[in-house]
């Protein structure tokens, strides 16, 4: 089990209700309220590397915030870089083959039951795959805000501890809106998630292994 606080976060994050819609709207390009219940599945992302935003530098822009740190313009070819290659070898192709296997509601039989045994595997895959781009990014973390961190995590206690003030809440939304403006997508956008992560705190949540 990987020690990265960012995963520990994302994974009791992403299990709030709203999130993980919220996140996959924007990868797909939808609307980032929209009913994803109500949509076609195959009408979803088609093409997987035609992505909007990468959900995982959603999360990341949470949990960077929740720290007190802000991105910047200047930050994002360097944030985005740090995962590029791994998700477009990785990531993208799993979630493919995922989503391939998931689009085909013919089978029956042993057929299915071999289909959807393979969609299991596919989704352990693509898991293991997320969790090591996140590493990817705390590690850039680490790296780039050192300083930053070592600041924070004496004004705004341990990172990772319920931080429900003002300042942490605007460098979230600062964040997301950052990493946005760079996906060509609206600034306003990112408003309902940081506002679902300040109805509590998402650590006291029990933590499930959701991929994205």
């Amino acid at each position: 089990m990987t020690t990265n606080p960012f995963w520990q976060y994302s994974l009791a994050l992403y299990q709030r209700p709203g999130v993980a819609d919220f996140c996959l709207n924007l990868q797909d390009g939808l609307h980032p309220t929209a009913d994803r219940s109500a949509i076609n599945p195959q009408a979803q992302s088609a093409d997987p590397e035609n992505e909007h935003a990468n959900v995982n530098v959603l999360l990341f822009c949470c949990w960077v915030g929740r720290q007190g740190v802000e991105l910047t313009q200047s930050d994002m070819p360097g944030l985005e870089a740090s995962i590029a290659t791994w998700h477009q070898d990785q990531v993208l192709p799993l979630r493919a083959a995922r989503r391939a296997l998931g689009s085909n509601d013919r089978n029956e039989g042993n057929k299915k039951n071999i289909e959807e045994q393979n969609k299991r595997e596919l989704l352990a895959r693509e898991l293991e795959a997320e969790r090591k781009e996140q590493d990817l990014l705390f590690d850039w973390f680490q790296e780039i805000h050192r300083t930053s961190q070592s600041k924070n995590s004496q004004s705004n206690n341990e990172a990772g501890e319920a931080l429900d003030n003002n300042p942490v809440a605007d460098a979230i939304q600062h964040n997301l809106a950052t990493y946005l403006l760079t996906r060509q997508l609206s600034p306003q956008q990112p408003t309902p998630l940081a506002e679902i992560l300040f109805e509590g705190n998402p650590l006291q949540a029990e933590a499930e292994q959701c991929p994205v």
